[in-house]
C-alpha cells in the first residue's frame, strides 16, 4: 500500500510540474478543482454554470461541473476532465474542463431537450489579486488581441438539436452597477453558515446570435465552489515522505 501511495504522489508531482512549465509566458501560481454550488437559484439539478438562451432554447439551461456520472461519451478515448481554475503569476485566470447539462424541465427538474457532455474553456486576463480574492474587470485583454471570454463545445449530445463539435462563443459581462465580470473569494458566498469556502461567480453574454443564442432574457453566469490543489512544492514533500516510508518499510522487512 505504501508503494502505491508513493507512486501516486510522484505521478501527481510530475503532472503538476510539467503542466505549469508548459506555458512559456507565465507560471501557474494557484490551482483549484471546481464543483457545483448548492445555492444556485435553479437547483436541482445542481450546477456551476447557467446559460439561458443558448442556441434557441427558451427555458433554464444549466451545466453541472460534477456530471461525470451522467456522461456516457461513446468515444473510448475520452476521459472526463474535472473543471479546474488556474491562476497565473501574470494575473490571467483559466477556467476549463468538462461539464454536463442543457435544458432543464422546470417541473421534473431533470435535463430534457438539448443536453449532453461539453467542454468549457474560458479566460479572464489581468485579474487583480488581494489575498485569496481575485477580481477581473469586464473587457480585459492579454494585449495580443484576446479578450475575456471563452467557448462551449459539444462533445457528446444525448438528446436534442445540438450536434457533436457545435461550439458557442461567450464573452464577459459586468455585474450590474460595477465594472467587475468575475469574482473569486474564500467568503462562502450563498453557503449557509460558511464564510471560508472558495466561491467563484462571473457574468457572461453570447458573443453572437448567429446560432440562435439570445441575451434577451434569463441568466448567464458562473456560480461554483472550489478546493485548492496542493502546491507543487507541497506535493514534492509528500512524495519524499512517501519514499521515506517505503525505505523504512523495506528495511524493517529485510
Amino acid at each position: 500500500m505504501k508503494l502505491k501511495v508513493g507512486s501516486l504522489l510522484l505521478g501527481i508531482v510530475f503532472v503538476v510540474c510539467t503542466f505549469g512549465a508548459s506555458d512559456s509566458q507565465a507560471s501557474i501560481k494557484r490551482s483549484y478543482i471546481l464543483n457545483d454550488h448548492p445555492g444556485g437559484s435553479e437547483n436541482p439539478p445542481p450546477y456551476g454554470l447557467r446559460l439561458d438562451g443558448l442556441a434557441g432554447t427558451t427555458g433554464v439551461v444549466t451545466f453541472s461541473f460534477d456530471g461525470e456520472s451522467n456522461s456516457d461519451v461513446s468515444d473510448p478515448g475520452f476521459e472526463w476532465k474535472q473543471m479546474r481554475l488556474d491562476y497565473y503569476d501574470n494575473g490571467d485566470v483559466h477556467i476549463f474542463g468538462n461539464i454536463y447539462g442543457g435544458e432543464v424541465n422546470e417541473s421534473s427538474r431533470e435535463y430534457e431537450g438539448n443536453f449532453g457532455t461539453f467542454e468549457l474553456d474560458y479566460w479572464y486576463y489581468g485579474a487583480t489579486e488581494d489575498g485569496d480574492k481575485l477580481t477581473a474587470d469586464v473587457g480585459s485583454s492579454n494585449g495580443a488581441g484576446d479578450f475575456n471570454g471563452g467557448s462551449l463545445t459539444a462533445i457528446d449530445i444525448d438528446n436534442g438539436s445540438f450536434t457533436n463539435s457545435d461550439s458557442f462563443s461567450l464573452i464577459d459581462k459586468a455585474k450590474s452597477g460595477t465594472t467587475q465580470s468575475f469574482l473569486f473569494d474564500s467568503d462562502g458566498h450563498r453557503l449557509t453558515g460558511d464564510s471560508t469556502t472558495f466561491v467563484g461567480r462571473g457574468w457572461h453574454r453570447f458573443a453572437t446570435s448567429s446560432d440562435g443564442n439570445s441575451n434577451a432574457s434569463g441568466y448567464r453566469d458562473f456560480l461554483f465552489t472550489a478546493n485548492a490543489v496542493p502546491e507543487p512544492t507541497t506535493l514534492v514533500v509528500w512524495s519524499m515522505l512517501g519514499l521515506g516510508c517505503i525505505g523504512v518499510s523495506r528495511r524493517r522487512k529485510s
